[in-house]
């Protein structure tokens, strides 16, 4: 089969007929090639231009196999684009990157989804996508082009664009009060709340709840905290202040906040089962580490200003007496454990 369709080889206005038939990179697969003069200048348009000034009315059809033909690789920036839909149909609009806005056209006529039902009527029946670059302006000229492109063409039959306005087709609209008065109203009134509460209490027959077992909670917490520790290593951090300090004031604001406040975990001490618990994980997550990842932690603690601590402070003689008694237990359950050995 012979498809017409632009060249990719060539850099602007190329033209080229392809056989379908033949293998895909082959001297056979391309019949024939040339540059166009004008898009609107070319025998599409010629025989159009007599006729009547109503664009003809579209019906979608049903979606038929698409043949869609590798386009023009678009310069760099944006301007003014135009894609030919069919022989006679066509479809123009600016943009700040051709890339972009081309692969967003593409995209929402293969899902049937585009914003113009004009151009997704036409697509649906002749499945052609071929974007062309009428020219390349600036962002701030590109209004001004595309409505002069409008006013020359939206008349014209095959021109598919909902509006002769360059801002759309709601530009200039205003509602009547009726609608604005719609639209302040609440979303939901105190009645739909109450439904709507009533039927999140209900409960739920066919939803399953699907709980994860205790062998995935663990393989999920230990690869989250592995990952985290590489990353603090590697001086990546995923925070919202990254690379940010607060300044002198909002420093001083902050301190006068939490002065005078006891830090949250004090008065609360952990129990040895926690203590156990945090120990494995620790040595779980050092056991897990390349020698290149421990050396890494290694190097980055070297010269790392230690904690004050208890540096210019003394011990009170309740506090002292409290640390000779753990002690003393530390050693009579030592002993104990070597004893029943």
């Amino acid at each position: 089969m012979l498809v017409l369709g632009l060249d990719p080889s060539l850099t602007n206005y190329g033209w080229a007929v392809h056989d379908t038939d033949a293998p895909v990179g082959t001297p056979e697969r391309c019949v024939a090639r040339g540059r166009f003069g004008s898009l609107f200048m070319g025998s599409c348009m010629a025989g159009r231009r007599g006729a009547t000034n109503t664009p003809p009315p579209l019906t979608p059809q049903p979606v038929q196999e698409a043949v869609m033909v590798p386009y023009l690789t678009p310069p760099k920036g944006g301007g003014i684009y135009v894609i030919r839909l069919s022989d006679t149909h066509y479809y123009g609009g600016r943009t700040k990157c051709f890339r972009t806005r081309w692969a967003v056209h593409r995209r929402l006529l293969r899902e049937g989804k585009h914003f113009n039902p004009r151009a997704q009527a036409v697509f649906n029946q002749h499945g052609r996508f071929e974007p062309e670059v009428l020219c390349v302006i600036s962002v701030d000229g590109q209004r001004a082009a595309e409505k002069a492109w409008l006013d020359e063409n939206f008349d014209k039959p095959g021109c598919v664009n909902l509006s002769r306005s360059s801002d759309g087709v709601h530009a200039g609209y205003k509602h009547s009060e009726e609608t604005r008065a719609k639209h302040r109203r609440p979303i939901h009134t105190p009645e739909s709340k109450e439904k709507c509460r009533q039927a999140a209490s209900k409960p739920r027959p066919n939803y399953t709840p699907h709980p994860h077992t205790e062998e995935s909670r663990r393989k999920l917490s230990d690869a989250a905290r592995l990952q985290h520790q590489r990353e603090r290593l590697a001086g990546i951090t995923r925070s919202g202040f990254s690379g940010r300090t607060h300044t002198a004031a909002t420093r001083e604001l902050l301190s006068q906040q939490k002065m005078g406040k006891p830090h949250p975990h004090k008065g609360s001490p952990q129990s040895e089962e926690r203590k156990a618990h945090q120990a494995q994980k620790m040595r779980e997550w050092w056991a897990a580490l390349s020698p290149e990842e421990r050396q890494a932690h290694a190097d980055k603690q070297k010269g790392r200003p230690r904690t004050k601590g208890m540096t210019g402070r003394k011990h009170s003689p309740e506090t002292k007496r409290k640390m000779a008694e753990a002690r003393k237990r530390y050693w009579a359950r030592k002993k104990a454990a070597e004893g029943s050995e």
